[in-house]
Formats: C-alpha cells, sequence, structure tokens
C-alpha cells in the first residue's frame, strides 16, 4: 500500500491515479497543509502492512534493493528498523572532513550514530561487509517495523522540510531497538532541490533543528556545550 500526501497542485493527484491502475497498488491520497513530519506520521495511521518504508521521490533504488530489505526483516525478526547504502554521496576532502570531525559537525565512521554536538555520525559504507547496527537512518530511504510506529511519532516540532527529522526519529527508536544498515539495498540519491527553501532560510533552519536535537536528545554536560 502506497500513501502519497501533500501537493501543491493536482498534479501529483493525478500521476498517484495513473500508477494505481497500471500497477494495482493500493493508493491512499491524502493532501495536509505543508510539513514533511506531519505528512510521515498521517501516512503511518494510514498505512497497513507489517513494515513501513519511507522514500524521497528523488531516489532510484537498484533493481534488488526491496529484495535484500525483505530478506534482512525476515532474517532478523526482532529488529525494529533499517536503511540502505546512497551509492552517489560525495567524497568529502581531508581538510573538511578533519575539521567536521574535530568540532563534531558530522562525518562519517565505523559506527552510525548520534554525537556529542547533535549531528549524525553516518555509518561509511567501507566498514561493512553486509549489515551493521546503526543508531541514525537515512530519510530517503528508511524501513520500521509497524508495531514500532504505533509506539513512536515523527516530531512535529521539526516544520516545513524538516532538516534531521529523520536523525531525532530513528536515534530516538535505537534506545530500545536495533536497526540496521544493509549494504546490498544500494540506491542512487539526486537530491533535487525543486521548491526547497532559499539558501538563507536553509541555513537558518539547519541551525535551529541541530539546536533543538541537541537540547532534545544529548546528555547536556559541560563538554557537550
Amino acid at each position: 500500500e502506497m500513501c502519497i500526501r501533500d501537493s501543491s497542485n493536482r498534479q501529483s493527484e493525478i500521476i498517484v491515479k495513473y500508477w494505481e491502475k497500471k500497477t494495482k497498488i493500493k493508493t491512499i491520497y491524502v493532501r495536509t497543509d505543508p510539513g514533511l513530519t506531519r505528512q510521515r506520521n498521517l501516512g503511518i495511521q494510514k498505512s497497513k502492512g507489517s513494515v513501513i518504508a519511507f522514500f524521497d521521490d528523488d531516489v532510484v533504488l537498484e533493481s534488488s534493493y526491496l529484495e535484500h530489505m525483505t530478506n534482512c526483516f525476515r532474517r532478523f525478526p526482532d529488529i525494529g528498523g533499517a536503511t540502505g547504502y546512497i551509492t552517489n554521496n560525495p567524497e568529502k576532502g581531508k581538510i573538511k572532513l578533519a575539521y567536521q570531525r574535530f568540532f563534531l559537525l558530522s562525518g562519517s565512521g565505523r559506527k552510525g550514530k548520534m554525537l556529542r554536538s547533535g549531528f549524525a555520525a553516518f555509518l561509511d559504507p567501507k566498514y561493512v561487509n553486509t549489515m551493521q547496527p546503526t543508531e541514525v537512518l537515512s530519510g530517503c530511504n528508511m524501513f520500521f517495523r509497524k508495531e514500532i510506529l504505533d509506539e513512536y511519532q515523527f516530531d512535529e516540532a521539526f516544520e516545513g522540510y524538516s532538516q534531521m527529522e529523520d536523525v531525532e526519529f530513528s536515534h530516538r527508536i535505537s534506545k530500545k531497538n536495533i536497526m540496521l544498515f544493509v549494504k546490498g539495498a544500494m540506491l542512487i540519491h539526486n537530491r533535487s532541490r525543486s521548491e526547497r527553501l532559499d539558501i538563507k532560510r536553509y541555513f537558518e533552519m539547519s541551525v535551529f533543528n541541530h539546536y533543538y536535537i541537541f537540547k532534545k536528545n544529548v546528555k547536556k554536560s559541560c563538554i557537550d556545550w
């Protein structure tokens, strides 16, 4: 079952109805006020099934992606969620990477986790053979068991484009549930900038959201501050 939410015009609805007839996939189309976290929560309420998947509209899945994810949830019935391998993430220069790591601003490494700064350090795929536990999932492709989502909701304090809502949500779930990075589930993320914020508003949101995550989720010792 596919749940499509929010659009500035009827074009999305027309496309959804076309593919519903072509693929026979049951589709629910709901208009809402803008807000990614609000739309995600509505999608959870309207969706059925044992596993719920979230995708951005600018991703391209490799042909074996869903097979790898399905096998993962069948093989490990106790996991709460999973994410795949974005193959076109840009490589960061050594100077930029060293700067970000020193100030705990993001980066990647052997563990997927939330840093003491409130930023996320996603798993570096070169350290993963097939699967590995992670505390943070990528919002452009993430899966959760339905019973997990009956207990948790996305934080609707994140408004609009809601940058980092995926990190905050998945990290919250990771405190009680195992989640996996699945290397074989590969995809491309084209990162469309269509209808997103201008650069000034984008960075204002980035600063505010990271501070909000820090205040909400990080143990605020003197070193953290």
